[in-house]
């Protein structure tokens, strides 16, 4: 851990009058973080919530999901993590905490801790992004058990201060329009293989983040959304 374990928690939020019931759960919830929480919202208008509030004119819609980017870079020396979450994702703090204490043993090893995005529904728990069971290599790392998901986005990334600071390049703060890459700077820009926790032959509930919108299972029309968590793992 850090010595004042500070984090910059940024979130893009394009107005939507049915989405503020979500963004609200987000930000309330790092009230249960053990940590010195900033959080900063970029947004396209106008908006009161218990954040700072960033108003954006953009070009295009998609490039409010980089405006975190400058925060980051604007204020690296002030936090020792940073995280940017899309404004329906939920991650509690213990699964945030277990990350934390796996980044740099992984990312040593050319890899990050990853997550798996889940939905609620029915009283029971789907991937959202997972649309076939899974046959996994166990990757063991000291007395922890890791694997790799073929499906393995979740639309958020955290990095702590030191690691950031060694990948930032030039072309950090480009613009672009595709949300997925913005939330997955690791995986997707730095190639970092993302390795999540199993135990007991599960997908540890350390992974766990929340997709609050829920948008997927209910909705027969798509793939998304309908295996159970328990159920991935063959």
């Amino acid at each position: 851990m850090y010595k004042n374990n500070k984090i910059l928690v940024c979130i893009a939020f394009h107005n939507n009058i049915d989405r503020i019931q979500y963004i609200k759960k987000v930000i309330e919830n790092y009230s249960n973080y053990q940590l010195d929480v900033d959080i900063i919202v970029d947004t396209n208008e106008p908006l009161e919530l218990n954040a700072k509030i960033v108003v954006h004119k953009l070009e295009h819609p998609y490039h409010l999901t980089y405006m975190h980017r400058k925060h980051f870079l604007d204020n690296i020396d002030v936090y020792d993590y940073f995280m940017y979450v899309e404004d329906d994702m939920l991650v509690p703090y213990n699964a945030f905490n277990e990350y934390i204490n796996n980044f740099d043993t992984l990312w040593n090893m050319g890899c990050v801790p990853s997550f798996i995005r889940i939905e609620s529904y029915n009283d029971r728990q789907f991937a959202t992004d997972i649309i076939n069971k899974q046959n996994i290599e166990p990757i063991n790392v000291n007395d922890k058990t890791f694997a790799t998901l073929s499906e393995p986005y979740h639309a958020f990334w955290i990095m702590p201060q030191k690691q950031l600071k060694e990948s930032i390049n030039s072309k950090f703060t480009d613009l672009n329009t595709s949300r997925e890459n913005a939330a997955s700077y690791p995986m997707w820009t730095l190639n970092k293989k993302p390795l999540i926790k199993i135990e007991n032959n599960e997908i540890s509930e350390l992974c766990y983040s929340y997709h609050l919108a829920n948008n997927y299972a209910p909705n027969r029309n798509t793939p998304f959304g309908k295996i159970e968590v328990k159920d991935i793992l063959k």
